[in-house]
């Protein structure tokens, strides 16, 4: 029976989390950081974030928390206490820290504040994967087989460099690195099984401009 694990992801971006306590400022007034775009995006997208609630005439910052490369985007508060500012996202999938420099106490109109915002790069794979021997005594020396098919919604992800581990007992015992062939698909073979005892296979792969990284973990396959 096939063991089908998808690979789950949180795909909102959260709303503005101001690192000081809401309660310090009146209802309403506290500082905000919002995005033009939410859900899971496309890496290497520029993202445009508007802090409001500051007063006019202050510098405001945004950058991504320890990300190199990108640099750090800067403006000024307008009359109005807001300003927008547009950055480029990272080129590989995750999940990134967008945050704003430090809203000094002047400028918040309360105590100074950072604000940050989560968010998530990269389409969602599912891994559907498969353990089987070609026999169930470890003393045949039988050959196991990781199957697997590896699809994003209902598009076949094809080229993608995977990951299998092989482990008995929770410990890893060999690795076979593979590629999902023009139907998502992929078999890793691992041979010269002597021990009896529990198999699992762990399925891994990279994030990448594309997908986010994925890990799943087989069924146990019993070998006599």
């Amino acid at each position: 029976m096939k063991n089908k694990i998808s690979t789950l992801a949180l795909i909102f971006a959260l709303a503005t989390i101001p690192s000081s306590p809401a309660l310090a400022y009146p209802t309403g007034q506290a500082p905000t950081l919002s995005l033009s775009a939410s859900g899971r995006l496309t890496p290497g997208q520029t993202v445009s974030a508007t802090v409001a609630r500051v007063k006019p005439g202050c510098p405001v910052s945004i950058s991504w928390k320890n990300v190199a490369g990108i640099s750090a985007i800067s403006g000024t508060s307008g009359a109005d206490g807001t300003t927008t500012l547009s950055i480029k996202s990272p080129k590989i999938s995750g999940t990134y820290v967008l945050t704003t420099s430090l809203i000094d106490a002047a400028c918040a109109a309360g105590p100074a504040v950072t604000l940050t915002s989560n968010l998530v790069f990269g389409k969602i794979a599912t891994i559907t994967p498969k353990i089987v021997s070609t026999n169930v005594s470890a003393k045949k020396k039988p050959l196991i087989s990781v199957t697997a098919i590896v699809k994003s919604g209902t598009t076949l992800v094809k080229s993608k460099s995977i990951t299998v581990d092989l482990n008995r007992a929770g410990k890893k015992l060999k690795t076979v690195k593979v590629k999902t062939d023009a139907k998502g698909a992929f078999t890793a073979k691992f041979t010269g099984i002597t021990q009896a005892g529990k198999y699992t296979a762990v399925i891994t792969f990279a994030a990448d401009s594309i997908y986010s990284a994925a890990k799943v973990t087989t069924k146990a396959l019993t070998l006599k």
